[in-house]
């Protein structure tokens, strides 16, 4: 894909990201569950990631800009670490 058509395509999904999210597509027991990303230049994924609150999932969101993103139809009792990318 031509570096600018991919450059505009991520910065619409941040501009969804920052602006359309309303937290209500949040599925239960959100704190609960892991979640994973797609992400456009490296075209891999970022998995095993969970959050104790929908704002630090939305920074997450705002600052990877994925194209994909995914959690888990199970839900955890406890809380992964933080990984790095």
């Amino acid at each position: 894909m031509l570096s600018q058509t991919l450059k505009f395509i991520e910065e619409r999904f941040l501009d969804y990201y920052k602006n359309a999210f309303k937290g209500s597509w949040i599925p239960n027991s959100f704190e609960n569950r892991e979640f994973g990303t797609l992400l456009f230049k490296e075209k891999m994924m970022v998995r095993h990631r969970s959050f104790k609150q929908s704002e630090e999932f939305k920074v997450f969101l705002c600052e990877l800009a994925p194209s994909d993103v995914y959690y888990s139809s199970n839900t955890m009792k406890i809380h992964l670490p933080a990984q790095s990318i």
